[in-house]
């Protein structure tokens, strides 16, 4: 249901021109997530392709690199995560 909510107010059209969304998360999401935001996505949405992917892989990317030892500094928790 949150998930509905946070997207109602994206615009159809806008997503079928572009036809596929980047969804972010954090390495403690367990995987009944991603299929719920994959469904949504799809069913509700009509999209043709969702790209999942962490937080730390993206800023990997970021750097232009693929592999690395990410630590995430936040305020109430730190977390370091090899990506290899």
């Amino acid at each position: 249901e949150i998930l509905k909510y946070i997207v109602r107010d994206i615009d159809p059209e806008l997503l079928k021109c572009m036809g596929m969304m980047l969804v972010m998360s954090t390495e403690s999401e367990p995987k009944e997530y991603y299929h719920k935001i994959a469904e949504l996505m799809y069913k509700q949405l009509d999209i043709w392709g969702v790209q999942m992917c962490t937080t730390s892989v993206l800023s990997l990317y970021a750097f232009g690199r693929t592999t690395g030892l990410v630590v995430d500094c936040g305020y109430s928790q730190t977390g370091i995560i090899p990506i290899y």
